[in-house]
């Protein structure tokens, strides 16, 4: 297993994880994604803007909290697809290691 460049979707374990999702599932993608944001930055952040030390320094923490989570996101997504592909490979004799 060569990492997202060797993955294949028509063989891959989970062929659903390429296909588009539905606009039920993409409404509770946004629902998530907004959740877990407006967690980041509220209710003790907010109280935060009352002890900083002036407005760019508030600027630069609001900045970085917006980027943060993607970025979390991103790491979630790729441990899982390659975490699929491990397991998948459970009952074969000496499976491709990510890790190699």
């Amino acid at each position: 297993f060569g990492g997202w460049s060797e993955l294949d979707w028509e063989t891959y374990p989970e062929p659903t994880f390429y296909q588009n999702p539905s606009a039920s599932s993409q409404w509770g993608f946004w629902n998530f994604a907004i959740i877990n944001v407006g967690f980041f930055s509220l209710p003790h952040l907010i109280q935060r803007t009352y002890a900083a030390a002036d407005v760019k320094s508030l600027k630069v923490a609001y900045g970085f909290l917006s980027v943060s989570p993607w970025l979390t996101f991103f790491v979630g997504i790729f441990m899982g697809t390659v975490g699929v592909q491990i397991l998948s490979d459970a009952g074969i004799e000496d499976p491709a290691s990510p890790f190699t």
